[in-house]
Parts: structure tokens; sequence; C-alpha cells
């Protein structure tokens, strides 16, 4: 399925790396702002603009937002576990094939307008066009499914479509692609940490607080991802636990070493622990680069 440019897979729910990265950051009014940066041309003046947003960034409190309408899943079901799981499904693929049809057109119609809107800017104004799509991008979008107990359930996956639809928009607008922020943890996937720095790095953490047992064992297939990821390990599926006790044993063996625990280091923790969602390691972490600095 093609819905305006975009493949849709037919394996589950549709994700956007970027939409997770720059909308559900956290930071997701400073990313809009720095995105617009990205097409300005006169060069002393995107500076100016970057050295403007980079002061905001240092003073800015990561915030996460919650739709209020998340809270209205008990319309709908008995448990959240039900509602959650119920998010995981599909959009389009194991409906009826109306169901199927009607979401894509309801989408498809949806984004038609915004890029028709768009390309009215454009003729007077190709900055102030982009900024448009971009504002258009980083918002919620909401009943766009005529059902509101499904488009309760697929609201956050349409988001992340209609925001890599409208990125196809912009890149036809300004003729180039905007620069691709990659996270610091793919340098890691590629690299990967030795087994001794793992192993040192973690019983830093455990000495801070910042990873307990309690945590590990709560979750041994976070866990295992992000040990797994640390070490270069490739998570294509879902690893198992001689992953984590691999590298657990020698966290057990290895001496102290305070020379691992580095802001750097952790900040490489704390980006691996946004792209597996553990929230909670996540928060530790965040908490300690900032008693450091």
């Amino acid at each position: 399925m093609n819905i305006l440019g975009i493949e849709i897979d037919t394996d589950g729910q549709y994700k956007s790396d970027s939409y997770s990265m720059f909308v559900g950051s956290g930071n997701a009014e400073y990313n809009k702002e720095f995105t617009k940066t990205f097409y300005i041309n006169d060069k002393i003046k995107r500076l100016e603009k970057v050295r403007e947003l980079s002061k905001m960034y240092k003073s800015h409190s990561k915030q996460t937002f919650i739709d209020e309408d998340f809270y209205s899943w008990n319309k709908y079901f008995k448990t959240i576990e039900l509602y959650i799981n119920a998010c995981k499904s599909s959009m389009f693929f194991n409906h009826s094939t109306y169901d199927s049809i009607k979401r894509q057109l309801e989408i498809e119609v949806y984004c038609l307008e915004i890029i028709e809107k768009a390309n009215l800017i454009y003729q007077n104004n190709n900055f102030e066009a982009i900024n448009y799509l971009i504002d258009i991008q980083y918002k919620t979008h909401k009943n766009i499914f005529d059902e509101p107990k499904n488009d309760l359930i697929y609201r956050s996956q349409y988001n992340a479509l209609i925001y890599d639809i409208i990125q196809l928009e912009i890149n036809k607008l300004s003729n180039i692609e905007a620069p691709e922020i990659k996270p610091q943890q793919n340098e890691i996937i590629k690299n990967g940490l030795s087994q001794k720095q793992i192993a040192l790095l973690f019983k830093c953490l455990f000495e801070l607080d910042v990873f307990t047992k309690k945590l590990i064992n709560s979750d041994n297939t976070k866990q295992a991802k992000l040990i797994a990821l640390m070490a270069g390990i490739d998570i294509s599926e879902k690893p198992n636990n001689w992953n984590f006790y691999k590298y657990w044993n020698s966290v057990q063996s290895i001496n102290d070493d305070k020379q691992i625990l580095k802001k750097s280091n952790l900040e490489i923790v704390l980006n691996i622990a946004k792209t597996i969602d553990f929230k909670e390691l996540e928060d530790n972490i965040i908490k300690k680069i900032k008693e450091l600095n």
C-alpha cells in the first residue's frame, strides 16, 4: 500500500523514526523551530537563529505532554492493557477492505487539503510555505477517522504517517532534503563498546543508583536490548537473555574504574534508553547528567 508517496508495511503499526525523534522527544517545540532553520538560505541569518535557539535549548526543561484524549480510553476498553494492545495493531491491514480503503482516503483527503494550502502560500513565499508545513508536522492531528474509538486507537500512527507525508512535500517545495540528525546510538550500533567498557559503565551506573537490580529484574527484555545496542549486536530480531547474562557476568567481575563514568558515556546510554522506550532509566540518567554538569 502506498499513501501519497509513503509505503505502508503489512507487519503491524505504522512507525516513523523521524516523528518519534523530533515530535515525541520531549523537545518538540525547540525541534520545530530548529528544523525551520534548515531552509533559511542566508547563512548569516541562519546562524543568528541557530544561536538564538541554542540559548533557548540550554535553558529548556524536557517535558512530555500527554494528549488529554488519551484518558478517554476507558470509554471503549475495560483495562488500559487492552487499549495499549489495540494501539499496536495496523490501521489498514487485518481489517475489512472497506475500512482499510476508507481510512486511506480519510488520511489522503486530509493531507491533500494541507498540501493545497501550502502550494497557495508557496506562490507568494517559499519559506513561509515550508514553515506552514513544518508547523503542521508538529501539530497533534485528531478526528481524522470518523469512528471515535478507532480514531483514538490509531491517532499516534496516523500522526506519524502525516508527518512523513508532509516531509515529502517539504522536500518538493525546497528542492532539498532536511539534514538527517542521526541519534548518537547509531554510531554505537555500528561500532559497539567493548565488553569491558560496558561492564565498567554498568558498574558505575549501579553505584550511582541509575541502574538498579530492581529495574533490571522488572524487564529483562529491555535490559537485553540495551546491552545489545551498546555492544553493537544486531537486534533486528528480539534478543534473548543470553545477551543479558553474557555481559551481566562481566559486570560482576570487573573492578571499579571511575574513568568510564563520563557525561558522554551517560549520554550514550540515555540515547539508547530513549530508543527502546526505557523511561525510568532515561529519567534517572538525565538526573545524573545534570548533577555532573
